[in-house]
């Protein structure tokens, strides 16, 4: 499974801060979008004390079973009714049953190829499973088959800005409100593209609208107040950061966080100009052309962009943090085989960090060098033998290639060290599945639901 490295952007400052500036960590690893990007769940591990459910949920959760036990029965006596398989699909989703999902909607596809639905469903579940450019592929055959279905548009430019290309999300999202303007919800997910890009001024008009066409709608109401929050939240720090320039101009950070603060406003003209003040002021600050290089990036400006993140790597060259801000932007831009250079030179600083060689790996395989990209997954297991996605990634492989002793002892480990992860399990019970072992693979796949369940007890 190729899955495309998610490097959201990395801010080493932040509004937040007001004043603080914080170095990106060499050990965090960005992971890909869940299913629900948006969505905050409850701690689902083991020891999440679970809200009792309702008697409705158990009712809706018992009569959602009953109706499984029926698409079965029926595929049975007529496994080629495409109908039957879309809709066990979506059966099985909704119970967090997400492999199995999998299936069904592959088969759907396999027995009917132009289903347009059936491919959007199936991105949606893939992206629940890590699976982000298999993902974005599905997304773009929806699209393809039906081009004038706006939803198919709203949700691949969620997926697109949860993945740091702003550029596509943006215009993807811009297509679907062409399409539909009346839609509250495609102004609500304009608002999160923008806000994902620290473009608070334009996400609050975009929410406005969503609320105005919608005005009890509760989750906009609450995005707006949030988006409304973050708004006055950069107003603040402009004005103070103004305020301490003022008082003494020769302030250098205080210039560098004036044109951050600017830079999420939108204000990319007044943010390049401040940070030439901050490098006119301390030359050999890395902190000021790190800034520099976010203002050209975001006023398109790649190639000067990524000479200022050569400039700061040059003044601090042993700090591994400093290369995770250029490896971002070549990801952001498409530009991977770049960013696996850098983020070598990253590791031949730091060569015991398994974090580095993951995302190494990660690119690779979204390249389509699995092979090359496996040396990395075991690189990062002999680094640390409890990095539980290194065992997942692997364990796609070794599937791939047909070796289900290897992936199914690989995806056993990875669900041992992360237990409460039902992602985990779903992978397991897809590996003993292969291998015939249906009542394993059946206990893998409740363990994943039930995971799912406790997490967001409202969807039985």
């Amino acid at each position: 499974m190729k899955a495309l490295v998610l490097l959201l952007s990395i801010a080493t400052v932040t509004l937040a801060g007001c004043g603080h500036t914080e170095e990106p960590s060499p050990k965090t690893e960005v992971k890909a979008p869940k299913a629900e990007p948006r969505e905050a769940t409850p701690d689902s591990s083991p020891m999440a004390k679970a809200p009792s459910e309702s008697a409705d949920a158990i009712h809706e959760r018992r009569e959602r079973e009953i109706q499984i036990a029926r698409h079965r029965e029926a595929l049975r006596k007529n496994p080629q009714d495409v109908g039957t398989h879309d809709s066990l699909g979506w059966l099985l989703f909704k119970k967090g049953r997400y492999a199995e999902a999998i299936v069904e909607w592959r088969e759907t596809i396999r027995l009917k190829p132009d289903h347009d639905s059936a491919h959007h469903s199936l991105a949606i579940v893939l992206t629940s499973q890590n699976k982000f450019d298999e993902a974005v592929a599905e997304y773009r055959e929806a699209i393809r088959l039906k081009p004038d279905e706006p939803s198919y548009r709203s949700n691949f430019a969620s997926l697109l800005s949860a993945g740091g290309l702003y550029s596509e999300a943006f215009a993807m999202i811009q297509e679907a409100i062409r399409m539909k303007p009346e839609d509250a919800s495609f102004q609500a997910r304009l608002g999160e593209v923008l806000s994902d890009r620290y473009r608070f001024n334009e996400a609050v008009v975009a929410v406005r609208k969503a609320v105005d066409l919608e005005p009890d709608h509760p989750v906009y109401k609450e995005r707006l107040k949030r988006a409304l929050k973050a708004q006055s939240r950069g107003n603040e720090v402009i004005a103070e950061k103004r305020q301490a320039i003022q008082l003494n101009p020769k302030n250098a950070n205080a210039h560098m966080h004036l044109a951050v603060a600017l830079m999420f406003q939108g204000k990319y003209d007044e943010a390049l100009t401040e940070s030439l003040v901050g490098i006119a002021l301390e030359p050999d600050n890395p902190m000021h052309y790190n800034a520099l290089a976010y203002a050209l990036d975001y006023q398109g400006k790649f190639d000067e962009a990524v000479a200022q993140y050569r400039k700061m790597i040059e003044l601090d060259p042993k700090n591994v943090g400093r290369y995770h801000a250029l490896d971002r932007a070549y990801v952001n831009h498409g530009k991977l085989g770049m960013a696996i250079i850098a983020y070598r030179e990253a590791s031949w600083i730091d060569s015991g960090n398994a974090m580095l060689r993951m995302q190494i790996g990660l690119l690779l395989d979204t390249q389509g060098n699995p092979d090359k990209a496996v040396t990395e997954y075991r690189r990062v297991i002999a680094l640390d033998p409890t990095y539980a996605r290194a065992y997942n990634e692997l364990g796609h492989f070794l599937l791939g290639k047909g070796m289900l002793d290897e992936a199914v002892t690989t995806y056993r480990k990875a669900a041992e060290l992360e237990p409460g992860e039902p992602i985990g399990h779903d992978f397991l019970g897809e590996a003993l599945q292969k291998q015939g072992k249906l009542a394993e693979a059946e206990k893998e796949f409740q363990i994943a639901e039930d995971l799912r369940r406790k997490a967001r007890p409202e969807a039985p």
